[in-house]
């Protein structure tokens, strides 16, 4: 009879949901969330780079294992939030990122100026004063990069991000190369 009674809490113990959600009812680092009509305490466990303290009454996704953990909250607040997007927001803040606060908008002005003079609406004399100062503009935006580079960090990041921006430089090398080859510029320097 033993046995088939610590085979049936077996059962019993697998049956039951890895996951649900719960209330706090105390917050903070080490919360204690109330299940089922179970109060227990419960780590605080969130995806990498990320960390929060779930406030008490938040309503919280609890994972149940050999321990407690509090994983996360139901998603709320995402209305108008498209595929790709990522929205970070706590009880008094949010920010929403999207495409056009990152997109580099200098491209748009490199490709307004590249047509202007190609098609001969800038006159050679202008063109030749432009080209010093975006000469000028580069160095400084460049120095300016400088500036801001923290040679500890650099290091402690290790040898991954270096190589992957060398393989991404030597890549832009190689297509401005292969396109000017195509075009029939590379092997005389002059368009043919």
């Amino acid at each position: 009879m033993e046995m088939w009674l610590s085979k049936r809490v077996m059962a019993d113990r697998d049956a039951e949901d890895p996951a649900t959600l719960g209330t706090v009812s105390i917050g903070g680092k080490n919360p204690a969330v109330v299940t089922d009509a179970e109060k227990r305490q419960a780590k605080v466990i969130s995806p990498g780079g990320y960390c929060w303290n779930p406030a008490a009454t938040d309503c919280v996704l609890v994972v149940k294992g050999n321990e407690l953990y509090v994983a996360g909250m139901p998603q709320e607040g995402t209305k108008g939030l498209r595929a790709g997007e990522v929205m970070l927001f706590s009880k008094g803040a949010s920010v929403k990122v999207n495409m056009k606060s990152v997109f580099p908008w200098f491209i748009l002005g490199f490709l307004a100026m590249s047509g202007l003079t190609s098609l001969g609406l800038i006159p050679a004399d202008l063109a030749a004063a432009l080209k010093s100062v975006s000469k000028f503009l580069m160095v400084a935006a460049l120095a300016a990069i400088g500036l801001n580079t923290d040679f500890k960090a650099l290091c402690k990041s290790g040898a991954k991000p270096m190589l992957h921006g060398f393989i991404i430089s030597l890549l832009v090398v190689l297509v401005a190369i292969g396109v000017e080859y195509m075009l029939g510029i590379a092997p005389t320097g002059t368009l043919a």
